[in-house]
């Protein structure tokens, strides 16, 4: 099936229509719009993600000079590390 084919299915099954409907426009066009409009939100999504990640990973965290905030310093790290896998398995078209 084209994708054509599965968006005519998709717009009859949607609109609740007959098996023998035919539009009185070109639903081709349609399609069209439709497959440009979902290329432009996946490439969104990932642009977002992306960034997403770049600020999880680019994250100043200020800790003194203590062991103590050398010590809380590596925890908050494993934990936007962990944070970013998480973005980067969820959207993985941010890559």
């Amino acid at each position: 099936m084209t994708e054509r084919e599965a968006f005519e299915a998709w717009w009859r099954d949607y609109y609740i229509l007959p098996a023998d409907w035919k539009p009185d426009f070109d639903i081709g066009e349609v399609a069209d719009m439709f497959a440009a409009h979902q290329a432009a939100t996946l490439a969104e999504r990932a642009r977002v993600a992306k960034r997403c990640a770049e600020i999880v990973t680019d994250w100043q965290v200020p800790v003194g000079n203590s062991d103590a905030g050398v010590l809380a310093s590596q925890w908050t790290l494993d934990e936007l590390r962990g944070v970013r896998a998480m973005i980067l398995a969820e959207f993985p078209e941010a890559k």
